[in-house]
């Protein structure tokens, strides 16, 4: 994966879990089709004890959580 797609995906899981940035940031790609591809992301704050994880999209471009309601069908709960 490139560095714009993997700053997409942990920008977009950033935003959902309220982390940070800086914070230990953890990307596994899970997923990959023509148009979509998903990725399992960890994220270890500060401030929190344990990680906190989330499922990210990215289709077209668009990164976006999993179970947002305009996630591909494959990745809804």
């Amino acid at each position: 994966m490139d560095d714009q797609v993997l700053q997409k995906v942990k920008e977009c899981a950033v935003d959902y879990l309220h982390m940070r940035l800086d914070d230990s940031i953890s990307v596994a790609e899970i997923f990959r089709d023509d148009t979509t591809q998903g990725f399992d992301v960890s994220i270890q704050g500060r401030e929190v004890p344990t990680p906190q994880r989330c499922i990210v999209v990215l289709k077209d471009g668009q990164a976006s959580i999993a179970d947002e309601p305009d996630a591909p069908q494959a990745f809804q709960p």
